[in-house]
Order: C-alpha cells, then structure tokens, then sequence
C-alpha cells in the first residue's frame, strides 16, 4: 500500500518535480495505493508483482502531475486521506 508513495517521491526526484507538482503527484499516488493479500490463501503468486506495480504506478503519477493532473493535496492528514 505504501510503496507508491516511496516511488512517487523517487520519481519526483529523479524527474526534477517541483514542490507542487509533487505534491499532485503524492495525491494522486493515493488514488493507485492498492494491493491485496487475498493472493497468499488461494496460492496465487501475485503478492511479488505488488513493488513492481507501486514503482510503475510512481513514474506514472509524476508524469501526470508534470503534465499539471492535480491530486488531493492532503493525502495523508485530510480527514479522507
């Protein structure tokens, strides 16, 4: 759930964001936050797909934020965050 945000603050980085755009890319990484454990019982091996997928999910939301796609700016103190 929270590698997204790691790899979107690493891509922000990486891409050179500036503070806002970061901050839209933070919100919308909240939006792609996802990942399930109901894989480990039914003994799908889906679980080692989940980093991948945070870390695509991460470049893709800087890209969006660079082309000026805004997010909840308060992702992670709003009251819905």
């Amino acid at each position: 759930m929270v590698g997204v945000f790691g790899a979107t603050v690493t891509a922000g980085k990486l891409l050179g964001l500036s503070e806002d755009q970061l901050i839209n890319a933070l919100g919308i990484a909240g939006s792609m936050s996802s990942g399930i454990l109901q894989a480990i019982p039914e003994g799908v091996r889906l679980k080692p797909l989940h980093p991948g997928i945070a870390s695509m999910n991460g470049f893709l939301v800087e890209l969006l934020a660079r082309e000026g796609l805004r997010g909840p700016r308060r992702v992670f103190e709003g009251e819905r965050g």
